[in-house]
């Protein structure tokens, strides 16, 4: 069996959630436990995302979400 390249087979094509960029977001609150999401502040309004791929969490933390997935951190809080 060889396979292919299925010429109908689009490779332009995106994430509909996010065109595959990672979006900025603002933790709000962290979640109580690990099976919790996280709040977080989008420019876009708030929604919640999961954390666990990128470790705890604080308020004030920059993390990268896509499809509702922190994904990385932007940035580390600072200190108070």
């Amino acid at each position: 069996m060889t396979l292919a390249p299925d010429p109908s087979r689009r490779h332009d094509e995106v994430c509909i959630t996010c065109s595959d960029q990672a979006i900025v977001a603002e933790v709000l609150q962290p979640p109580a436990t690990a099976w919790e999401e996280a709040l977080v502040q989008t420019a876009d309004g708030t929604e919640a995302v999961d954390v666990s791929l990128v470790g705890p969490v604080q308020v004030g933390d920059l993390v990268l979400i896509h499809a509702g997935t922190a994904i990385g951190r932007a940035s580390e809080r600072g200190p108070a």
